[in-house]
């Protein structure tokens, strides 16, 4: 096997960029990425350190920190990428000190902002806010506090940007407005603490009804009702939703209750994956309006912390997504033991009790809560050899002190069926691998 040392420097150069590559793209989000750090690279010794500077790859990616190399790091970002889009991203600030800091390593970027891929930006403050302004290839932005508790942020500032291409827009408490109210047309939106910018949310949502793919609506304190009546008639047609064509994944997430509006304030045609995580749920007798049904759908994500009666939000749900081919129920509440298996209820309907819904299922999910064995045995008689795997937080079977050795062994033996039908994993108590 040759030495390292032998490699010629365009391979060497190959390997930084693929190892970079594959860090960046690990992250959550891009203030979660840790890819600058591997310019470690740069002391292994001198013939790596000249190959690294040499490959542009590594230094598109511009850390705006807060400590005293931010501006010459941002030099050499600028100076090494030869011409490559940069992903730019503001640290989070820890005092005035830090202000200055950034702000001089932006002096230093705004004159490459054409090159700008992506910006994150952690904080919302007039010393950086009002040098932003034209960004033309602007893909992704992210106005996100990593932190509210050190006090460096305000949620009272707005950002005003010309972002023609923007595609990718994360957003907690700030609104981003856009020059001559040209509103893009993004290809995902995630917006989170929304009260009280309904409207600014009403109109990102009319400019993309034709290209958003990707809907996370994200609510901590509140009621999260999408209902836009009387918007119309104050800011005009930009305010109008009706369908959202080409969107394929719906996430709706808060420690309020969910209005059922979430889901028929427009029509999702082509939806494929709807995510529900809620502390309460509206009461789905006698409802005012209908919701519909979701034929498109392909996976379902209901979750719940604090709802006690999850079971008959599934029981609604599942007749309107029959074609669903994974589902995932989690009950965190404690309210159920699980003995009665509340979670497979609705799905062990048959016969006089009514039709088998949801039967193009394959992959099934149940958290939070220990799942009886016999309840999941009678679940895959009914649904063999269509469902394939099954993930369980926890089985619930007899033990030997509690019920002897016999009904013991019954489960076992249950068990054992279980595992010769479909993929089984069990993450604790009986049966846990």
């Amino acid at each position: 096997m040759a030495s390292i040392d032998k490699l010629p420097p365009e391979t060497l150069s190959h390997i930084f960029s693929l190892l970079f590559q594959s860090v960046k793209e690990d992250r959550i989000t891009p203030v979660d990425s840790q890819a600058y750090e591997l310019l470690d690279i740069l002391l292994v010794c001198r013939r790596w350190n000249k190959v690294a500077c040499q490959t542009p790859s590594l230094w598109t990616i511009a850390h705006v920190g807060t400590d005293q190399d931010a501006w010459p790091r941002v030099w050499r970002c600028i100076e090494r990428s030869g011409g490559l889009p940069l992903d730019v991203n503001f640290m989070p600030l820890r005092d005035d000190e830090g202000v200055d800091r950034a702000s001089m390593a932006l002096k230093a970027l705004l004159p490459q902002a054409s090159r700008w891929h992506s910006l994150s930006l952690p904080y919302m403050m007039d010393e950086i806010s009002e040098q932003l302004n034209s960004l033309p290839n602007l893909v992704e932005l992210t106005s996100h506090p990593i932190t509210e508790e050190d006090g460096n942020f305000s949620s009272d500032l707005s950002l005003c940007i010309d972002a023609p291409n923007l595609e990718t827009l994360l957003i907690k408490n700030y609104e981003v407005y856009f020059h001559d109210d040209k509103w893009p047309h993004l290809k995902s939106l995630e917006a989170r603490e929304f009260l009280g910018s309904e409207a600014w949310l009403w109109g990102l949502l009319g400019s993309s009804q034709d290209t958003l793919e990707k809907l996370v609506l994200r609510q901590h304190d509140g009621l999260l009702d999408m209902n836009n009546q009387g918007l119309e008639d104050e800011f005009g047609e930009q305010m109008k939703c009706n369908r959202l064509a080409v969107l394929k994944a719906l996430e709706i997430s808060a420690t309020g209750m969910l209005q059922w509006s979430g889901l028929r304030f427009a029509e999702m045609p082509a939806l494929r994956h709807l995510t529900i995580n809620q502390e309460s749920f509206e009461e789905t007798e006698n409802l005012e309006y209908s919701v519909p049904p979701f034929p498109s759908l392909e996976s379902l994500h209901i979750s719940t912390d604090h709802a006690p009666d999850i079971e008959r939000v599934i029981e609604f749900l599942l007749p309107l997504t029959p074609n669903i081919t994974s589902l995932t129920l989690i009950d965190g509440s404690g309210v159920d033991q699980g003995t009665e298996g509340h979670l497979l209820l609705p799905l062990l309907l048959h016969g006089d009790s009514g039709p088998l819904l949801c039967q193009r299922l394959e992959d099934l999910e149940l958290g939070g809560t220990p799942t009886p064995i016999d309840k999941l045995k009678r679940f895959v008689e009914l649904r063999e050899p269509g469902i394939k795997r099954i993930s369980c937080h926890e089985l619930w079977g007899p033990s030997a002190d509690s019920l002897g050795e016999k009904m013991l062994e019954e489960a076992r033996q249950g068990l054992e069926w279980l595992e010769k039908r479909v993929e089984l994993s069990v993450m604790s108590g009986f049966g846990a691998e």
